[in-house]
């Protein structure tokens, strides 16, 4: 590389001294003609043909010099990427970046086009018992998906190694030093983005390989009835607020309309129109999670809260008698 800079400095050194020349004997070689031919005119053209060549010899300079730092300036960006990747696959830190080096290297995921893993989530921490570092990635896809392939990693004796790998797609969350998998259920009348119910299980190391609990089934659905049907939960994904309310006649019926951030806002009067008598039930003891919302069926009722952020724990318990504000 320092061969090929000393190449390019010789040679716009050269330029310059070049057009240097050219410029400075230019006055001095059209004067000389001028006096022997006695052709003013001639000498003319022939300064200002040798200053045109002048002028171009430094532009061309200008855009060597403009090339030449554009080289370096992209050389030197690309060898510090280099350098700040190996580093941290050597070091075994944990991040999206070694993800794809790693499984890349050992072949998980990787994607013809490009010949890299892309990685849609990564998780870091001690997954392998106490004191290990462990690394799980999965592969990302363009879909609402968002996952094809996950897999488990394993930093030892300085370098990454794969534990485990399983070929769907999933959510994947920490629940302490475990691994939580989520992945949506589709029923025959649902949309392909937008499953009415997930399962979930739990990852946990034994010492010697990594063992999961039985699948636990959470319903997803739009909206639901009360196994009495007395009340009916609407929740959308459009970011708008969930609501339930009573199916008794207007004036004597109440609801509670829940927004993501844990505000609440009740009504005992004429609260709402709109019924779905064909909804789902949910039944004592199933749950309904939903765009941030968790709603649970029991004797005395159905209980929804925010599940996170700002509003979390904050909601409603709702029956066909009364409404009653619950939370922090």
């Amino acid at each position: 590389m320092r061969r090929l800079w000393t190449g390019v400095s010789r040679l716009r050194l050269s330029v310059v001294v070049a057009a240097i020349f050219a410029t400075a004997r230019a006055p001095e070689s059209c004067s000389s003609s001028a006096r022997r031919q006695g052709r003013p005119g001639r000498a003319r053209r022939s300064l200002r043909l040798q200053l045109g060549l002048g002028v171009t010899a430094l532009a061309g300079l200008v855009a060597l010099t403009a090339t030449v730092a554009a080289a370096r300036e992209t050389t030197a960006a690309a060898s510090a990427t280099l350098r700040s990747t190996t580093v941290a696959v050597a070091s075994g830190r944990c991040s999206k970046s070694t993800a794809v080096q790693v499984a890349t290297r050992l072949h998980v995921g990787v994607d013809p086009t490009t010949g890299k893993t892309p990685i849609a989530q990564v998780l870091c921490g001690p997954f392998l018992g106490r004191g290990s570092r462990g690394m799980v990635a999965s592969v990302a896809i363009p879909s609402c998906g968002v996952s094809i392939t996950w897999a488990v990693f394993r930093y030892a004796a300085g370098h990454w190694m794969l534990v485990m790998k399983l070929n769907h797609g999933a959510f994947l969350s920490k629940v302490g030093s475990d691994i939580r998998e989520k992945i949506g259920v589709l029923r025959p009348d649902d949309s392909h983005c937008f499953p009415s119910a997930w399962k979930t299980r739990i990852w946990h190391w034994n010492g010697r390989r990594f063992t999961h609990t039985g699948w636990k089934v959470t319903q997803a659905r739009p909206s639901f009835l009360s196994p009495d049907r007395k009340v009916w939960c609407s929740i959308y994904d459009d970011g708008s607020p969930m609501f339930c309310t009573t199916g008794d006649p207007p004036g004597t019926q109440h609801s509670a309309t829940l927004k993501r951030n844990g505000d609440l806002a009740i009504c005992t009067d004429y609260c709402t129109q709109n019924w779905d008598t064909r909804a789902p039930l949910l039944r004592y003891g199933q749950k309904n999670e939903r765009s941030g919302f968790r709603c649970i069926s029991a004797m005395e009722g159905i209980t929804c809260t925010v599940i996170s952020g700002v509003g979390k724990g904050k909601g409603f318990l709702i029956n066909a008698a009364t409404v009653t504000p619950i939370g922090p």
